[in-house]
């Protein structure tokens, strides 16, 4: 039985660890850029750039220089910012984006 029970827990513990890797930010990095960018396409003429996240989908992610360009030559970067996430409640409500410095930079060339 004890054996059993130790084969039990080395699959809890595979499965644990291998959906914590599936649920990193880092690797989904790309997949929620499109995505952004996807959006952000159809209502306007934004694109976003995102080069670092850390954290789990499942809970905070945070990162570091993400930068909000427009084809007129403007563009808004985060220094760092956080996002929370729940992904079951965010089924029903909206994630929220907070930038930890409050710092914008807006360079518009002409």
């Amino acid at each position: 039985m004890t054996h059993l029970k130790s084969i039990l827990l080395g699959i809890i513990f595979i499965i644990f660890i291998a959906v914590n890797l599936i649920l990193q930010s880092s690797s989904w990095r790309i997949s929620i850029e499109k995505y952004v960018n996807f959006k952000l396409s159809i209502n306007s003429e934004w694109q976003v750039s995102i080069p670092d996240l850390k954290g789990n989908l499942l809970g905070v992610i945070q990162g570091r220089g993400m930068t909000f360009s427009h084809e007129n030559g403007s563009v808004v970067t985060f220094g760092e910012f956080s996002i929370k996430i729940n992904y079951f409640r965010s089924h029903l409500m909206r994630s929220e984006i907070k930038n930890k410095n409050h710092r914008k930079e807006i360079l518009k060339f002409f």
